[in-house]
């Protein structure tokens, strides 16, 4: 026979009742999810830009591993107009999201820089490689970006 302490007992009662409850929760009104900073997920808004960030970082490094293509990379892209204060798309003449790739320190030999510049009406996002060992200064794409999104 096992015999348990009261903390014991205590602690299934509260896993319990936290269990059978949170099933059951909802919000009373949209003023009291608000002001816990909830929001409703519309599945047809156009994606957040933590949500692009994520996207882009993702694809450009874990899925197509565009750094360690950065040789096939060339010089330029004609594609996109950077000499404005914000970067243009010049396809559709629209801002292009600046995404900085986290990386390596400003202090490290041989310092790569990553950006992407992302068009939001086409979907699709441009890389940029700078340094290495070879001091390359090369772009990538453009790449398709696509969203799981119900239709």
């Amino acid at each position: 026979m096992e015999i348990r302490g009261a903390g014991m007992t205590r602690r299934i009662l509260v896993w319990a009742l936290c269990c059978l409850t949170a099933g059951c929760m909802k919000w009373r009104d949209d003023h009291e999810k608000s002001s816990f900073g909830m929001e409703d997920d519309d599945p047809n808004a156009p994606p957040t830009s933590t949500e692009i960030r994520a996207r882009v970082i993702n694809d450009a490094r874990n899925w197509r591993q565009l750094r360690e293509h950065a040789s096939e990379g060339r010089a330029e892209c004609p594609e996109l107009k950077l000499d404005e204060p914000q970067p243009l798309c010049l396809k559709d003449r629209e801002k292009v999201e600046v995404i900085q790739f986290p990386g390596d320190e400003p202090d490290r030999p041989n310092r790569v820089e990553e950006t992407a510049y992302y068009c939001p009406k086409e979907s699709v996002y441009y890389y940029h490689y700078r340094g290495g060992r070879d001091r390359l200064d090369v772009w990538l794409g453009p790449f398709k970006v696509t969203w799981n999104r119900p239709k």
